[in-house]
C-alpha cells in the first residue's frame, strides 16, 4: 500500500484501506483523483488494481506532468495530538512507564516525488474533533484521540488506518504522575512499516511535576522492537529532536484549566 507506483496512461487505479476508497487516473499532463467512504470497512489493505472508471465519484483534475509515478504516503494529523485514555492513568514517582497508543492517519498522493509542490489530493482518514490543550491564555489548539494505554506491544489493537506510537513515560518528581491527557507533537516523529502494520519512532517524555514543564525527546529512529522496517513517511519537522513543553493536563477544579 505505502509504496511508489507506475500508473500506465489512460487506466484507472483504485485502492481501499480501512473505509477509504480512492482512485487515480494519469492523463497527458493531468492527474484525475477521487475518493470516498465505503459501507464496509476492509480489514486489509487493498492492493493497487486497475478497475472501470466508476461513474458514481466526482474526480477532482489536477494539471501537471511530473511523469507517471504516483508515491502513496500515510501522514499523520498536521495538529498535535491529545490522547484521552479511557481511564485514569497513574505513574508512581521514580517509575518509568512503556504505553503504545494508535493513532489514525491520512492519505498524501503524491505525483512524483514526495515533495510539497507535488502533493495531488490529502484523503482524510478518520475525522478528529479539535480541543485546546493547556490555559486559555498560552495553551495550544490540537486534535483529540481516545484510546487504551496498552503496556505491550504484542497486544495493541490496531485497525490498517491506524500507526502506533510507542511512549515512553518518566515520572522524575516526587509526586505521583495522575493525569487524564497527554499531549504529543506528532510532527516530529517518522512514520515506518513493518508487517503490514505502521510504526511511529520512539517519543519518551520526563515528567518533573505539576508545575514544571516536561523534557521530551523524538527519536529519529524506527522503534527498537521492529526488525526490518522501512521509513514510509519523513517527519513534518525532522529538525527538533528535544522539546521542552507542558505535556499532561490535570483537572484541578471547576474553574482551573
Amino acid at each position: 500500500m505505502w509504496n511508489k507506483y507506475t500508473l500506465e496512461k489512460n487506466k484507472v487505479y483504485y485502492w481501499q484501506i480501512g473505509v477509504t476508497e480512492f482512485w487515480v487516473k494519469k492523463l497527458d499532463k493531468k492527474w484525475l483523483v477521487a475518493y470516498r467512504n465505503s459501507e464496509e470497512s476492509s480489514p486489509d489493505v487493498c492492493k493497487a488494481k486497475v478497475v472501470e472508471e466508476p461513474d458514481d465519484v466526482d474526480f477532482q483534475t489536477c494539471i501537471g506532468d511530473r511523469g507517471n509515478t504516483l508515491n502513496v504516503v500515510p501522514a499523520l494529523p498536521k495538529l498535535p495530538v491529545v490522547l484521552r485514555p479511557f481511564n485514569s492513568y497513574k505513574v508512581l514517582p521514580k517509575t518509568t512507564a512503556h504505553i503504545y497508543v494508535h493513532i489514525p492517519v491520512s492519505i498524501h498522493l503524491y505525483a512524483g516525488s514526495v515533495k510539497d509542490e507535488n502533493l495531488l489530493a490529502e484523503i482524510p482518514g478518520q475525522e478528529l474533533s479539535q480541543t485546546w490543550f493547556g490555559a486559555p491564555d498560552n495553551g495550544e489548539l490540537a486534535v483529540a484521540v481516545k484510546n487504551n494505554f496498552y503496556s505491550d506491544a504484542d497486544n495493541v489493537h490496531f485497525k490498517v488506518n491506524d500507526v502506533m506510537c510507542p511512549v515512553r513515560i518518566t515520572n522524575d518528581a516526587e509526586n505521583a504522575l495522575d493525569f487524564q491527557r497527554m499531549l504529543l507533537h506528532v510532527e516530529y516523529v517518522a512514520i515506518y512499516s513493518s508487517q503490514n502494520k505502521l510504526y511511529t519512532s520512539d517519543i519518551r517524555v520526563k515528567f518533573k511535576g505539576e508545575s514544571a514543564v516536561s523534557d521530551i525527546h523524538y527519536s529519529s529512529q524506527a522503534p527498537s522492537f521492529l526488525e526490518g522496517a522501512r521509513q514510509v513517511a519523513a517527519a513534518r519537522n525532522p529538525e527538533k529532536f528535544n522539546v521542552l513543553k507542558r505535556s499532561f493536563y490535570f483537572i484541578k477544579s471547576l474553574t482551573e484549566y
